[in-house]
């Protein structure tokens, strides 16, 4: 009976090892996305989604090397974090697209993102706020969305975009000069795509949630 309970206690203290390795893993349910505001975010990390619209499918389809059809960056807004990121599609009614601003769990809302992912560059907490301030001001300056998707000037933003013009603005390029060469339709030349930017060696993933 002895080493019976010895044994028990041994497969429980087993069990406990392989739950917590499960939990480092870091993996969240897009159930449990009402939770991300506790967690250990911090401004200027980059928040990926992969959609089910048509748009989505068209962007996966072009971009080969990727998982995400779309990417924001996080920002503190009165104490809660928000996603700041160019969308087409999401504007208000009779209003332009634009960059827009809103809650994590509305950016990862079930019927935006099957799958998704947070991912930090590790630069100085000084540089972070920077950034995310940047974003904030593309927002409150009301900058559209770059229907062009032209990336020899800024004063409209496509997704991928924002995110390199707001790592621009501390003098760091998030893409390492990676481009993603297009034919398709009216579309042709060198864009940016989200894996352009997820495939930085210098980003590491902090949650990620797939509901598949």
């Amino acid at each position: 009976m002895r080493y019976l309970l010895q044994n028990k206690i041994i497969l429980g203290f087993v069990l406990f090892l392989i739950l917590t390795s499960m939990v480092a893993c870091r993996q969240v349910s897009s159930n449990d996305i009402a939770a991300w505001d506790k967690l250990q975010l911090q401004e200027g990390d980059i928040v990926f989604r992969r959609g089910s619209s048509l748009a989505s499918q068209i962007v996966l389809a072009s971009d080969t090397r990727g998982n995400y059809s779309h990417i924001g960056i996080l920002v503190l807004d009165s104490g809660h974090f928000k996603v700041v990121h160019a969308v087409p599609g999401e504007s208000e009614p009779k209003q332009p697209d634009r960059v827009k601003m809103e809650a994590i769990q509305d950016y990862f809302a079930a019927n935006k993102a099957v799958a998704g992912e947070v991912m930090r560059l590790q630069i100085d907490d000084s540089l972070r706020v920077k950034v995310a301030a940047s974003a904030k001001d593309c927002f409150s300056k009301k900058i559209l969305f770059d229907h062009d998707y032209d990336l020899s000037e800024q004063s409209c933003l496509y997704c991928t975009e924002l995110i390199w013009y707001v790592f621009n603005a501390i003098d760091i390029d998030i893409t390492h000069e990676s481009r993603s060469y297009v034919n398709f339709l009216s579309f042709k030349g060198d864009f940016i795509f989200p894996s352009d930017i997820s495939k930085n060696e210098e980003l590491i993933s902090i949650y990620s949630f797939n509901n598949h």
